[in-house]
């Protein structure tokens, strides 16, 4: 219900179900990126044994999210094989309709954001990346700077200072551009316009990302587009933070 009737149905598409790990591999493969619900204690008679299963799943084209009691024993087998888990969701604890939305749509097109934290890890301290990777999972949702930092565990000043000390931009611009960069792709992966997905993510109005756009990259999100779109603002982020990142080091 969360995912077919939230306000992110029309980006993610409707659910279907599988039956097992085997025919969820199959699922993967033909509909690259999209991000698959599991309970990793699920076992079904047609299934391949155990560790063929767990190999199957690794290195899909799909984000896996863990739905199961923090009791179930088979999911830390799952994490030790390498088969990483890009949220996890416990019945009755964090599953309201919220919490599922943003993890499905922090999971969709999971890899292109890998890829850039991948870029940013090879030019920038390992800081660097865990506060892009913070950002970068807020920016399906609004957020201010105090709430970035506290899923941060940090203070709304260490924040600021660590951006600073990194020779990073501020978290505000780095959200703002985190956030224009979730917009795009997620609107290139679904082939939805972008002011439906802008709305999905919580902006008030098509003028107002319109503005956000503006300010972060200096023209109009139809000029970004032309510019290639969210491999536009993935260069604009790499290139300010991993510049920074490498002065930073040179510094010390």
């Amino acid at each position: 219900m969360a995912i077919d009737h939230g306000s992110a149905s029309g980006i993610i598409g409707p659910t279907i179900f599988a039956s097992g790990w085997q025919e969820l591999g199959e699922l993967a493969k033909s509909h690259a990126g999209s991000p698959a619900v599991v309970d990793p204690g699920f076992r079904s008679p047609a299934d391949p044994p155990a560790a063929d299963s767990i190999r199957l799943l690794q290195g899909l084209p799909t984000a896996l999210i863990c739905y199961a009691a923090s009791t179930a024993p088979p999911k830390p087998r799952f994490e030790q094989a390498a088969v990483p888990f890009a949220a996890v969701l416990q019945p009755g604890v964090n599953d309201d309709f919220n919490a599922i939305e943003s993890a499905v749509l922090r999971a969709a097109d999971a890899r292109r954001v890998r890829c850039l934290l991948d870029d940013v890890a090879s030019h920038a301290p390992r800081e660097v990346e865990r506060i892009l990777a913070g950002i970068l999972a807020a920016s399906v949702r609004p957020a201010t700077v105090p709430k970035l930092a506290a899923e941060l565990g940090l203070s709304t000043r260490t924040l600021f200072r660590r951006c600073a000390t990194s020779g990073i931009p501020s978290p505000k611009r780095l959200f703002a551009l985190g956030r224009v960069f979730t917009v795009e792709r997620l609107a290139e992966w679904s082939g939805q316009p972008s002011g439906a997905v802008a709305l999905t993510l919580g902006f008030s109005d098509y003028a107002n990302y319109r503005r956000v756009v503006r300010r972060a990259l200096g023209a109009p999100p139809s000029v970004v587009r032309q510019r290639g779109g969210a491999d536009f603002v993935c260069a604009v982020i790499l290139g300010e933070v991993a510049a920074a990142g490498c002065q930073g080091l040179g510094a010390s």
